[in-house]
């Protein structure tokens, strides 16, 4: 009898660590895994996602330009001496207006001869009436060294779009291409009656009174070496 009793003591110790090594495991309240309430494979709600294929608030969007630049071409900087892409839409409302003073610059006193007359009429005449379409402009100074070309895109709002470009001695100079306010149309009216070639002309390419924006930035190229 006490023999048997010690053999199942001598067990006892066995089965209880068998029990506690591979058996189940027992719910105290404490191990998330036993959680009846748990749903471990619960997905995030769908609210909160932000959605990939949802548009950009156009508003936010750093490159939106301004409806006036809309028929300028943002092209990046160019490496070769070629002029700029001119306004895609518009028509020309005059011939070119050119000018030259062959022997140096015009700020120096040289003398100033303008080729058509008519064609500077012309242009300071839609300036005035800010007739929508395109002006153009050429000088010439000291043999070709310094070389101004330009063009004006009157908008249908009365905005315009100012470029000019050129070589400028050892440089080749595209510069910003400005959208901006006209000047008065007394202004213009004032520059009709201006006797001075030279003074008019710069009616012509001196016409913006204030700046809005840049539709497309200018670059610079060295042309000396």
């Amino acid at each position: 009898m006490r023999s048997t009793l010690a053999l199942a003591l001598l067990f006892l110790p066995l089965s209880l660590s068998v029990a506690c090594d591979g058996g189940d495991p027992v719910d105290d309240g404490m191990n998330p895994e036993m959680d009846p309430e748990a749903d471990p494979e619960e997905e995030p709600d769908p609210e909160e996602e932000p959605d990939p294929e949802e548009e950009p608030d156009p508003e936010e969007d750093p490159e939106e330009r301004e409806p006036g630049c809309a028929c300028i071409v943002d092209e990046p900087a160019l490496e070769e001496a070629v002029a700029p892409q001119g306004p895609q839409c518009g028509e020309p409302l005059c011939a070119t207006v050119s000018g030259e003073c062959e022997e140096g610059q015009c700020s120096g006193g040289w003398p100033f001869v303008l080729e058509d007359p008519e064609a500077l009429e012309c242009a300071l005449t839609a300036l005035r009436d800010r007739t929508p379409g395109i002006l153009t402009w050429y000088l010439r100074e000291s043999i070709g060294q310094f070389q101004d070309n330009g063009y004006l895109l009157i908008n249908e709002d009365g905005t315009a779009v100012y470029r000019s470009w050129g070589p400028n001695d050892i440089l080749y100079d595209v510069w910003d291409a400005q959208l901006g306010q006209l000047r008065a149309p007394e202004h213009f009216d004032d520059c009709l009656t201006v006797s001075d070639d030279l003074q008019r002309y710069e009616c012509l390419r001196d016409s913006l009174e204030s700046s809005i924006a840049v539709c497309n930035e200018g670059w610079t190229i060295n042309i000396g070496i």
